[in-house]
């Protein structure tokens, strides 16, 4: 087959693992930590009645499965100790057990296994030759078909209780490489795919029809049917891009592009797989592909709806040096909207197989607009980056809530969300995608200038000018802004200029503000003390900078005293007020 990888014989075997639905990471996750490093296979199928997955893979010297509970510990078990090479699994919904199925240097052999894992008697031949094998649970009949290449595509019928249903048949067609199979209860039918071509068939073995012609030049492909749609998906790789058409009343229709990619990319593709989602009703398809110009690979899926709508991708899986392999390594859940992947790291020397599910997303894409600046973090954290129009690409879990935070620069605000409806107030449910904007505004700039032959300091309250040395500051559109001077000693501080609203030193910042602030030169004494004094009647004392009242002041019940002074007004004691009396104290510039 173009494009596969030599099988290299060895004694490593194959292991089994089942892993809990409940409680799933949200990143990749080690199924297998050390695997040969000849074997780029995996094999994954999924139990409907615990909500398990249970994997294929290489492992050291023996065939074993190890399941995973929501407890979240690892239970091993022998399964075979005998040589694994090629191999598969499938689980049945009537019998509650699996069929794992695999290829021996000389036979293939087979194996059931109940819903935890156990085996269920001994492992028994299915045919004489070694082959690349495949299995396939025939829904509604309690039977899986195990199918294999031999002088052509061969298949054979294994009831649950591990019997066969009669010998072994041919289902036509030359051995090109790895075959497909899914089933249709419907018509009763399977439809097996290799090369670039497909054929329909009966549980009997009896041919339905002529071969269907799926691809001109198409390699590798794979198969899942839909019993809501009522239709097959096949997908295949042609050139460096991953491509698919539905199979409709046994008729083939349009082929689309799926991923993205073209045949003038850069970006090789291998192994596309399919499987089809009983919660949402959808295809999910995964391949793994190598970057050329980046010496690099990832693991990719893409959802596809039964119209042909593809939508949430293509998700990275993982990057890195992975490989999906040329096994069924994807499964997806009958009860929830989500699939396991299952991959392999791309090294020879450490080589482990990792795994992660891969939800139903929406993509939520974020662009900044205005004249500031800024940047926006999503909570809870998205399943993953994407690439795409905007300034933020995330992908979400199907209607997660997600609340948009904003972090404005340091002389900008955010002025609004705007976008799709549904971002207004900046939570956002992803029910399907949404495309946000974020309006990142400069706020308003005030201005401080220092006017007149005398000097002084300019402050604000909320702080930020210190005129001195800060002079300029930008503030929140709206925000009240008091602006307060206090002139040095042999200044006194004159008035408010500039913008109308600087009149009273108290500043809306609706706009930019110019203020300034006028210090001459002291026209009465800097500092005064008043003390040994009694004050009758209407008094006022001041100074320009410092006014000391005391000691030994005595303020009558019939006075009424006036106290300024352009920086500080003190009391020295003892400073007595009779009853009656009466007193204002004032920091600001002299009167008149």
């Amino acid at each position: 087959m173009s494009g596969r990888r030599p099988r290299v014989r060895s004694t490593m075997l194959a292991s089994l693992l089942a892993i809990s639905v409940g409680g799933s990471p949200a990143r990749a996750f080690p199924i297998f930590p050390q695997v040969p490093s000849w074997d780029w296979h995996q094999a994954v199928d999924f139990n409907s009645e615990l909500g398990n997955y249970l994997v294929l893979a290489h492992e050291v010297d023996e065939l074993a499965n190890r399941r995973v509970g929501d407890s979240g510990v690892l239970v091993p078990r022998v399964v075979y100790a005998g040589e694994a090479q090629d191999y598969a699994v499938a689980y049945n919904q009537e019998s509650l057990t699996y069929l794992a199925a695999w290829s021996t240097a000389s036979q293939i052999r087979a194996v059931r296994l109940n819903r935890w894992g156990q085996l269920l008697g001994s492992a028994f031949m299915v045919h004489s030759s070694p082959s690349e094998v495949a299995v396939t649970y025939i829904s509604g009949r309690n039977r899986w078909l195990v199918a294999w290449q031999g002088t052509s595509l061969m298949g054979r019928v294994v009831r649950a209780n591990g019997s066969f249903d009669g010998p072994a048949f041919e289902l036509g067609g030359a051995p090109v490489g790895l075959e497909k199979i899914a089933y249709s209860p419907f018509s009763e039918k399977f439809l097996v795919v290799w090369g670039s071509q497909g054929q329909f068939f009966r549980e009997d073995g009896s041919l339905a029809g002529s071969a269907l012609s799926i691809s001109s030049v198409g390699v590798e492909p794979s198969v899942a049917f839909s019993p809501s749609a009522n239709k097959w998906l096949v997908v295949w790789r042609e050139c460096n891009a991953v491509r698919g058409r539905f199979i409709q009343g046994g008729v083939p229709q349009p082929i689309f592009s799926i991923g993205g990619y073209s045949c003038n990319s850069d970006d090789a593709v291998w192994y596309p797989e399919v499987a089809f989602n009983g919660s949402n009703h959808k295809f999910l398809v995964a391949w793994s592909y190598f970057s050329i110009p980046a010496d690099n690979g990832a693991v990719e899926a893409q959802w596809v709806a039964p119209n042909g709508t593809l939508s949430g991708g293509p998700m990275p899986v993982d990057t890195g040096w992975v490989d999906t392999g040329d096994g069924r390594f994807l499964a997806c859940s009958s009860s929830e909207p989500r699939c396991l992947v299952t991959w392999s790291t791309n090294d020879p020397f450490a080589r482990s197989v990792l795994g992660r599910f891969v939800p139903e997303i929406r993509v939520l894409h974020v662009t900044y607009q205005g004249s500031g600046w800024g940047s926006v973090e999503p909570n809870p954290s998205p399943w993953d980056w994407c690439s795409g129009p905007g300034d933020e690409c995330w992908q979400f879990e199907k209607d997660t809530v997600v609340t948009l935070v904003p972090h404005p620069g340091s002389d900008s605000e955010l002025v609004g969300w705007g976008g799709d409806p549904d971002c207004a107030d900046g939570t956002v449910t992803m029910n399907s995608d949404r495309s946000c904007t974020a309006t990142f505004n400069l706020m308003p700039m005030l201005t401080v200038t220092k006017l007149g032959s005398g000097d002084g300091t300019v402050t604000s309250s909320p702080a930020g000018i210190n005129c001195g040395s800060q002079c300029q500051r930008r503030f929140s559109a709206g925000r009240l802004v008091r602006l307060t001077a206090t002139p040095e000693t042999g200044s006194q501080f004159s008035h408010w200029g500039g913008d109308p609203d600087c009149a009273d030193g108290e500043v809306a910042m609706g706009s930019d503000r110019a203020c300034t602030a006028t210090f001459d030169p002291c026209s009465i004494p800097s500092e005064v003390t008043v003390s040994e004094a009694i004050m009758e009647g209407t008094e006022t004392h001041q100074a320009c900078n410092r006014l000391v009242i005391g000691p030994s002041v005595l303020i009558k019940g019939s006075a009424e005293c006036a106290f300024r002074a352009g920086n500080e007004v003190l009391f020295v004691p003892p400073v007595e007020i009779e009853s009656g009396g009466g007193m204002t104290v004032t920091i600001g510039p002299p009167l008149p």
